[in-house]
Formats: structure tokens, sequence, C-alpha cells
């Protein structure tokens, strides 16, 4: 109970008292002296420091030189003889260039190296597996924890995260690995229950776990074949973990690159989908249970294993529980990447929040896109209903074989294929990212490779890195055409042709494939003549395609173009003519936030005319560019219309067909100033319409449902604040209860303590 207490106060101790250090931690240029700054004052009793969370702890002395990277811990000593107060870490870089986040973890070096304890040592139970070729019973591979103290530096330098976490291995087969991945571990225990920082180039979201992957299979190689396939991954839409590159620094040790990654689990779908941990399920391999429940799974599997899914009605009845189309894309990629761990590696989830269907997410691809796999047909391999290699079992390839029955699915899994091999999985594409990682990790593997710790003799090098990084231009280059051959001896993919698609003024809309993410420009590749590509055109509001629009794209004598087996395509995006409607913005406001709250600015519409008009399908574009469809509205004759503002500075309205309706660009934006038109609602169209601040807001006085709004908003807000101070108020009367009775207690023993010694004087 005391330590539950102590660390989290201990915790916000140290953000005060670091404040009394003459240098903030981070990175500088040159050697300095830290000191205590002239009017500490926070800190009672003395201050220790040591190198390592263990010690030994010396007295901080009046300036103490930094001239290499270091991690420090700190520790203030009482004169009454109390234990030792940790006060956290700090970590000072020398002359460390990157544009890398930096991770700098401060723990007992026994925690990872002691012979019995270490996680990272086999420790005294370790058998060798003779058939495994493994340690079994290894502490690497049990599920211990350590205390340890995080620190991550963003790229730009600042510290986002500083706290005491858990630290765990990570990995599967990795863990046998010399060098290990980590996992980090927030718990309330430790003083703050996840890590809240922009880890990812997200925004800042809490996490409760972040794992510091090597690479896996990859470690001594590219540090990063995960990072770039899932990469690739989610541009067809699958859920994969974010990463970001770091450099990783234990008791201000150097130990490499290593990547920061989102760790799969409910948090995971929770800061990704804005669900609820309580609605999801999340199931790994063949039915083992992570999250929830595997009774929807096993249902699923069931029926698909059970009924023919030749049978449209068993079909619709399976896609109603799953994504397939994530189904799909997760199969296509693990077949174009030769991954041959795709076995157990297969990770789906279901929220009862969302839709209820299972979706998949594709992860741990080390093994994937080598060379001498580029000609293996995977896709023979994952449809097989026998097992030809230890990478697919029966049991992995069942649902895939199956719903590949289905005449429905089994076009739309040609058309997806072969639609991604020009886009996401061409090999234009697939190289640009491949340059794009060269160039974002190019500058730093020289530190890596030439200063990270010895975790065993052949660490890699430079020249290896750029030998690997033409392996997977490689790869890249020659897996298409065999993927296409593939297609065509496993699932019967026939003639091709050549579709060519040019748009032509592209900043005014958006063309999508199949659903898929919309076009980057335009489009070049060979399709299915026997299937039709689903096409679907959308434009920017005030803009509409010119001529004709089919939803599909088929192949006909009529619709060839040019060359023999081709079809060209040229898409122009038109604007429609401005609306004549008699609708004009009349005011906007946001002198109303510092009343009601941030951001509730609010815009007013006017009806010049004398009879009603209806705005229903109107489209509205508030300051941010959010698009608000209004519905069953409508506007009466010489009337006002209330509507979100956002912030920003430039509004727009348009009607149900499109045309612009009136606009408005404030320049400045509209927080805490009020804009309205100059003329008087009496002779209004008989005014020039001119735009001018007015520091004195009439919007919504005329519109009782708008002041209702705000003030069931002002209510709200009140409620909430008053509901989180009870919260407060009670966690320190209960802190409070506690301390007493400690010192209660502590003072009784001390009493009876006296007693018994004036006792034994007797």
């Amino acid at each position: 109970m005391i330590r539950l207490l102590t660390i989290p106060l201990l915790c916000l101790t140290f953000g005060a008292w670091a404040q009394d250090l003459s240098h903030p931690p981070g990175f500088y240029s040159d050697a300095f002296y830290l000191k205590r700054a002239a009017d500490a004052s926070r800190i009672s009793g003395e201050l220790t420091y040591a190198t390592q969370v263990a010690g030994p702890y010396e007295t901080f002395p009046d300036s103490l030189l930094i001239d290499q990277n270091i991690c420090l811990q700190f520790r203030r000593t009482s004169s009454a003889g109390q234990p030792a107060k940790a006060l956290g870490s700090s970590s000072y870089f020398i002359g460390l260039k990157t544009g890398f986040k930096v991770v700098s973890l401060h723990i007992d070096d026994d925690h990872l190296f002691d012979p019995i304890t270490g996680l990272y040592e086999r420790g005294p139970r370790a058998k060798f597996d003779t058939i495994e070729q493994v340690y079994i019973g290894a502490n690497y591979v049990k599920k211990w924890e350590r205390d340890c103290h995080v620190e991550i530096f963003d790229q730009h330098g600042q510290r986002i995260v500083n706290q005491a976490a858990g630290l765990r291995i990570f990995g599967g087969m990795s863990r046998h690995y010399p060098e290990k991945s980590l996992r980090l571990i927030a718990r309330k225990s430790h003083g703050e229950p996840t890590f809240d920082a922009d880890v990812f180039g997200q925004g800042a979201k809490p996490y409760k776990h972040l794992v510091l992957r090597h690479s896996g299979n990859d470690y001594r190689a590219l540090r990063f074949k995960d990072a770039f396939l899932t990469a690739l991954a989610a541009k067809a839409g699958l859920d994969v973990q974010a990463s970001s590159p770091s450099h990783l620094y234990v008791n201000s040790e150097y130990w490499g690159i290593y990547n920061i990654r989102e760790k799969i689990n409910q948090h995971f779908l929770a800061n990704n989908y804005n669900i609820q941990h309580q609605s999801v399920d999340i199931l790994q391999g063949s039915q083992t249970v992570q999250e929830g429940s595997k009774e929807d799974y096993v249902a699923l599997r069931n029926y698909v294993s059970q009924h023919p899914l030749s049978d449209e009605e068993h079909y619709r009845w399976v896609q109603q529980r799953m994504d397939t189309r994530s189904f799909i894309n997760f199969w296509i990629h693990q077949i174009h990447f030769a991954n041959h761990d795709a076995r157990g590696n297969i990770r789906f989830w279901k929220s009862d929040e969302l839709d209820g269907k299972f979706r998949w997410i594709l992860y741990d691809t080390d093994l994937a896109f080598i060379p001498s796999m580029v000609r293996e047909n995977t896709l023979a391999d994952f449809t097989s209903s026998t097992m030809t290699d230890w990478y697919n079992p029966r049991w992995a390839t069942m649902m895939l074989r199956n719903l590949l029955e289905n005449e429905t699915f089994h076009q739309e899994f040609i058309l997806q294929a072969t639609l991604l091999l020009n886009t996401t999985l061409g090999t234009k594409q697939v190289e640009s990212v491949i340059d794009q990682f060269r160039a974002l990790y190019e500058p730093e593997m020289p530190h890596h490779f030439q200063n990270r710790r010895a975790f065993q003799s052949r660490q890699g090098s430079l020249d290896d890195w750029y030998r690997e990084i033409e392996k997977l231009r490689a790869f890249a280059q020659k897996r298409p055409p065999h993927i296409y051959a593939h297609l065509k001896k496993s699932l019967g993919l026939k003639t091709l042709y050549q579709l060519d698609i040019e748009i032509i003024n592209p900043s005014c809309g958006a063309v999508h494939l199949n659903e898929n993410a919309a076009l980057d420009g335009g489009f070049s590749g060979k399709m299915s003549q026997e299937i039709g590509l689903p096409i679907r055109f959308a434009p920017n509001l005030g803009y509409r395609v010119e001529g004709s629009v089919e939803d599909t794209i088929r192949y006909t004598a009529a619709s060839r173009t040019g060359q023999p087996d081709s079809i060209s395509l040229h898409i122009r995006f038109l604007r429609i003519p401005d609306s004549t409607a008699p609708i004009v913005i009349n005011e906007l406001d946001g002198t109303l936030s510092a009343s009601w709250g941030n951001e509730l600015y609010a815009a007013e519409l006017f009806n010049q005319d004398s009879l009603p008009v209806a705005l229903d399908g109107w489209k509205w574009v508030d300051g941010r560019g959010t698009i608000y469809t209004i519905a069953d509205t409508a506007i009466a004759g010489s009337g006002f219309f209330v509507l979100p503002a956002g912030g920003g500075q430039t509004y727009k309205l348009f009607d149900g067909q499109g045309g612009l309706v009136d606009s408005v660009a404030c320049v400045g934006g509209i927080a805490n100033h009020g804009f309205s038109r100059t003329f008087p609602f009496d002779h209004f169209l008989d005014s020039t319409s001119v735009w001018h601040q007015n520091s004195s807001a009439s919007i919504g006085s005329h519109n009782r449902s708008y002041l209702n709004y705000f003030e069931e908003i002002s209510e709200r807000r009140r409620i909430k604040a008053e509901r989180e101070w009870k919260n407060k108020r009670t966690a320190y009367m209960s802190a409070g209860l506690i301390v007493a009775l400690l010192a209660g207690l502590l003072g009784w023993r001390l009493r009876l303590r006296r007693r018994r010694g004036s006792g034994g004087g007797k």
C-alpha cells in the first residue's frame, strides 16, 4: 500500500524539482557543467545521482561535467534517517544529431543481466531443445516484468515521455536471438496508467504498451523490413501497427536503432477506432483468444467449413460476419510478399460497436520479400487443401480456399489482386516507398553500425545494409509477373487488357477504382477482360464529371480505344454554375467562444426572399473544411438559420445540385471576432454586400434553439467540471486518510517501543 501511494507522488515531485537544474534534459552541441540553479528550493535533503538505477549514488557536486551522452538517476536523502526518495531520470546527449526519436531507458543492470534473474539471460532452469534448437525455460521466454524509467525525445529534441514503467522481453522466436525486442508497459502502480504522447505523428494518444522492436529476423540487416511492408499494406486500408524509428540508450549505453511500434491489443483498437475495450474480440493463429471471446469466430469458421459457399445465400451469411475486403487484402499482401511465416501470424478482430465483422491485421513480415522466394507460388500454397510446407497447414488455408468456391468472392479476389498489382503493389510504387525508407534511415545507419552495443560477433554492416536495399528493389521488380502467372494458373485469370486512365484536373475531384483509395493522378495497368471494374467519381463540391458517368468499366469490342486490347479514359471535372438561391451568409461569430467555451463558433444564414427556401441536401463547409449536409430543413421568407462555423477562415454554402450559393473568406479567422454584412435587413437587396468586423454579436438572438444549444453545452461542462472536482477531492481525502492512518500506526508503534524500552530498564 505504501508503494502505491508514494510512487505517483514521487513522479510529481520529479516534474517539479527538475526545474532546479541549470540545464533541462535534451540535446546539446557542446559539453557543459550541470549545476543546481541558484534559487533551487524544491528539494529538501541531499541530492544524489548515479548513472544506473541501482547506483552507486554520489552527492551531487557543485558542478557536474556533461561531456558525453549520459542518463542520470536522481535521489533525495533525508537527514532524519528516512529511506532515499527516487526523483526520476534525466538524459543528456552531446553532439548527437538525428532526425529520429531517442528512447532512454533507466533500469537496474541486474534486471537485465543477472545470471539468475536477468531478463536477457538463460537462467538456471533453461534446457536446450534439440529439435527446435532453442533453450526452453530460459528467462527471456518467461513473462517476467521489471521496473524501469523511460524517457522519449521526439525528432525535434522535445521530451514527450518521462515516467516509470514496466519492461518485458517482446517477440516470439526472436526472443532467442542475442539481441532482443522490448516492451514498455504503463501502469498506475508506476505512476501513470498510459504513455500520453504523440509517438507516431498522429497526435497525442494514450498508449498502454509501446514496443521497441529491433526488426525481428531482419535485426542484423535493414532494421525496418516489417515497418516498410506494413506501410505498403496500410495503403490498401489494412490494419497495421504504427511505426516510428528511434535510437535506444539503456543506462547511457547506445543499443542501436529500434522501431517504436504499437502493441496489437484492445488498446491498439481503442486508439485507432475509438471503441471501448469491452466490445472487442481479438484472436490469432487458429483460434487463440487474446481478448474477449472466440465464440463468434468459431461459429464463423464452422459455417465456412460446413456449408457450400458457392450458394450465394451462404456467402451472404458470411459477409454479414466478416469484412471480406479486409480478408482479401490481407491474403493478397501475404501472397505477394511471399511471407512463409504467415501461418501463426494471423490476427483478426471485431467490435460490436462497429458492425460486428471480423477484420484482419497484417504484422510480423520480416521473413517476407526474400529474393529466393520471388518465384514461389504462395497463392497455390495458401489455397491448397493439403499441407505443402510447414507454413500452410490445412487450418490456416481453410477459410481462403472455401471462400474462393464462391464466384462473387473469386472474381473480387482476382479483381483486387490485379488492381493492387498496378497501384500500391506495382513496381514503381513499391520502389518509391523503398526510396522513402532508404532516405529516412540512411543518415542514421552509420551511427547504428559504428556505435551500438556488441550483442554478438556478427552485427551486420553498412555495406550489408545497402545490399539488402537492393534485394528489396529486385524483389519489387521481379515479383509482379509471377503473381499474374500464379493468378492464371491457380485462379483461372484469363485474357488481360491495358487500361489507362488520365485525370485531367485531379485537384477538382477524385476517382476510386473498386472502392480503393483515390487514384494518384491516374492509372495504367493490366486488368481482366472478363471482370468489370467498379469506378466511382468524387467531384469536389461545386464540380461534376464531364459527360455520361458509368459505375463500371467493362471491356467490350465497343469500348476498345487505339491499340488492340486497350481502353483509355480521360476524366475531366467541370465547375457547376453558381446557384441563384436567395440565401446569403449573413453573419459569422467567434466572440461567444469566450463565454460558452472554445471553438463554439457559429454562422448565420439569411433568406432575402419573402418565400421559404428548402435546404434539404445543401452542403455547408465550415472554416475547418468539415462538410455538413442539411436535411429536412427550410428557411422561412426573410428568416434566419444558424449553423456551426468551426475555426478557420473560409466558409462556403452549396445548394442541392452542387452550385455555390455563397462564400466568405475572413482573413485571420473568426476566433474572438464577429463579422456581419453592412446593410440593414429592411433594404437588404438594394445595398452592396460588404463584410466588416463587428464587435457586438447579434447572431442567434432571434434563434431560441441556438441559445438552448449553447446553454446545454455550458451546463454539461459545468456538471463535468463539478464531477471531476468531486473525484479529485475524494482521491485527495482518501490519500490523506491513508497517510493519517499510517502516521497513527507509526506513532503507536513508536510509543509501544518506548514503553517496552522503559519496562526493560526496570
